[in-house]
């Protein structure tokens, strides 16, 4: 009877111990609903976490933008893992026997793409050429070309006067104009296409294989992709709204993939709560007796 007397208030505040805490774990999440009866909500419905899920959201990403993953803390790891990777991408790219069609997505229409791409060049080179001063250029290399004939054939220097030269170069401006209006985009377009489609379709290693183009070319487009990266990073990292999708994100989970979010964390600290719930429990039932 005496044992029985020793070891019943042990026992009694270790299950109670026990279930106390392991009940007040759940009240956590559980219930994920409020209950009601009637009209009347029960008290304790729904569970801490499920009632204050969006301050809990937004404490969260208050800590994690403001402590963890502040945007000074972004741009650097992002300016690091880009040169890297940028380095990498580079290497590879100058080193493949691949040619530049070939390393297109799958699906691009190359012909298309080289197609446009010649389009526009050609455009863009003719209209400048058209805003340049024909006939000064025409003139420069008329009269060039006349002082060579000269110091051959100077007689031909003689009958060549100012005036026939003006009007000789005043033809000739005359008939390069027209010809830049009416076969100059389309001949500059088939050129180029031509050009840029032979290139596009030899192996990249094969393009800089000349002394030197592979490491002047490489280095050309890490350092543009590089400063391109400094320039624009601060501008989208401080677009990057890290506290907003945080928030956004635990406020659209459902309560029961957060519960299991937290557990799957701290199932074995919770569980340690409730043991010593139940060590508590027992430790209070061991006081009992003497009392």
């Amino acid at each position: 009877m005496k044992i029985l007397q020793i070891i019943l208030p042990i026992l009694v505040g270790s299950v109670i111990g026990y279930f106390t805490n392991g009940l007040a774990i759940k009240m956590l999440f559980r219930p994920h609903r409020a209950v009601y009866i009637g009209k009347h909500k029960l008290p304790f419905t729904p569970g801490i976490i499920p009632k204050n899920q969006k301050r809990l959201a937004g404490a969260i990403g208050d800590a994690v933008s403001e402590q963890l993953l502040t945007k000074d803390a972004v741009l650097q790891s992002f300016g690091e893992t880009g040169e890297r990777y940028m380095t990498k991408v580079v290497e590879q790219v100058c080193s493949s026997d691949r040619s530049i069609v070939q390393m297109l997505p799958e699906g691009t229409d190359s012909p298309k793409m080289i197609e446009s791409a010649s389009g526009a060049l050609a455009s863009s080179i003719i209209e400048r050429i058209q805003q340049t001063d024909i006939d000064a250029v025409i003139e420069q290399f008329g009269n060039d070309a006349l002082a060579s004939l000269r110091s051959t054939n100077p007689v031909l220097g003689l009958l060549l006067n100012a005036g026939m030269k003006q009007t000789i170069y005043a033809r000739l401006s005359g008939a390069v104009r027209r010809y830049l209006d009416e076969h100059g985009e389309e001949k500059a377009h088939e050129l180029i296409r031509d050009y840029i489609s032979d290139y596009a379709n030899r192996p990249v290693e094969q393009l800089l294989s000349k002394e030197g183009a592979k490491e002047r070319f490489c280095g050309t487009v890490e350092n543009l992709v590089r400063n391109e990266a400094r320039k624009h990073g601060p501008e989208l990292v401080e677009q990057l709204d890290i506290r907003g999708i945080i928030v956004e994100r635990i406020e659209s989970m459902d309560v029961a993939e957060l519960e299991e979010l937290v557990m799957s964390v701290m199932r074995t600290e919770l569980q340690a709560v409730v043991s010593l719930g139940a060590l508590i429990g027992a430790v209070i039932g061991v006081i009992n007796i003497f009392i």
